[in-house]
């Protein structure tokens, strides 16, 4: 917790932060939501973040969604989680963006996705709704 020191009571003084603001949303504002249960196995050791890029698994459970060159092997993206789900959480239910613009640097993505093409075109073929793509706007201008 942070303590506030109380000597110079009364005394202006000033102080500064850096911080890093992380743009998510670079297109329209998402409209459509749907609650989607999470694989057991993916909150079992640790949180499952906010931000995920995630598919369906054979049982139509969500898991991060993967690139592979042949489609088959891959687990194609259907939307983007928007909360965090606890490790061991009993309720695996989560909401997951169906739709909007949204900035690839500040989603989380299986390392599969290891080049902003791939990105891009991540969602493209299952649920075009979803746009990827990065901030346009200036270096430090919001």
């Amino acid at each position: 917790m942070t303590q506030i020191p109380f000597n110079d009571v009364g005394m202006a003084g000033s102080a500064t932060e850096d911080y890093t603001v992380q743009t998510l949303i670079t297109g329209n504002h998402p409209t459509i939501t749907t609650s989607e249960v999470v694989a057991a196995a993916l909150i079992a050791s640790s949180d499952f973040p906010a931000y995920s890029v995630v598919g369906r698994d054979a049982s139509g459970e969500l898991v991060m969604a993967t690139w592979d060159a042949d489609p088959s092997n891959a687990v194609a993206a259907i939307g983007i989680t928007v909360n965090t789900v606890k490790q061991g959480a009993t309720d695996a239910h989560v909401n997951v963006y169906r739709d909007g613009g949204f900035n690839p640097d500040a989603l989380n993505w299986d390392v599969s996705f290891d080049t902003d093409e791939k990105k891009r075109l991540a969602f493209e073929a299952v649920q075009p709704t979803i746009i990827i793509r990065k901030p346009t706007f200036a270096e430090g201008v919001a």
